[in-house]
């Protein structure tokens, strides 16, 4: 479960989000759309504090921070319980596609490196990717990179899975092959997913549950049919009008 109470994030004097409450139970899939620039990817890394929050409390699975007086030990023990797949796939350049996914194993969860490689190599094989194990990031297309970049995610076993745009650094042609891959994926994990995206029909066809977010609020909260197809808000109903 995911809890936020409270949670606000600035940029100076540019404030991303206030007084944010939001709970997302255990197992839930929750696609989170809106216009560009409406902090959609500031609010999913406050999630695993890549981004720190300026105030209120997070809980993930139990365990809690107090923003933004966070210790190096609580901000370790909340990043065990989410794993995060980028837009810009992150991959370390120096780094073998096997010791990529491999690499949260060995540092976070300190696994031997015998099990640490033998569960990467198991997820790699899950995207299709075994055979470029021992490839280099700048040997790959960019759908490639975001397979990789998927395997490391679900390697890290966590119970929470985000995703952030997936798709959005991939050219056109490979977007359907993430997307596919990526319905695999939250069909048939045992996770709660968070999932931002502006692919509108991908988000309608897998999450439970649909937040429109913008202007640093949820404006919208809903089932897929509820937002997609009757929405209450006019914001809503103006972006959803431009992608139908």
């Amino acid at each position: 479960m995911i809890e936020l109470h409270g949670l606000t994030k600035r940029y100076g004097r540019h404030t991303i989000f206030a007084d944010l409450d939001l709970t997302i139970p255990t197992g839930q899939v929750v696609g989170i759309i809106g216009p560009s620039g409406a902090g959609k990817s500031t609010l999913l890394r406050s999630l695993n504090l890549l981004e720190q929050p300026d105030a209120g409390t997070l809980t993930i699975d139990g365990v809690s921070v107090a923003c933004p007086h966070i210790d190096e030990k609580a901000k370790f023990a909340l990043r065990q319980q989410s794993a995060m797949v980028f837009q810009h796939f992150n991959l370390f350049r120096q780094k073998t596609v096997l010791e990529n996914v491999a690499e949260g194993l060995l540092i976070v969860k300190k696994l031997p490196k015998a099990e640490a490689e033998a569960q990467a190599l198991a997820q790699l094989d899950a995207v299709g990717l075994s055979a470029y194990r021992n490839y280099y990031p700048g040997q790959l297309s960019g759908g490639q990179k975001q397979r990789v970049g998927i395997a490391r995610g679900l390697a890290m076993n966590a119970g929470t899975l985000l995703l952030d745009e997936p798709t959005s650094a991939l050219d056109p042609e490979l977007v359907a092959d993430i997307l596919d891959i990526l319905r695999g994926v939250v069909h048939k994990v045992d996770k709660t997913v968070v999932l931002i995206s502006h692919e509108m029909r991908f988000v309608r066809e897998v999450a439970d549950r649909v937040l429109f977010f913008a202007d640093g609020q949820i404006l919208e909260d809903g089932t897929p049919e509820d937002v997609f197809v009757h929405p209450q808000h006019p914001k809503t109903r103006e972006f959803i009008g431009r992608f139908q």
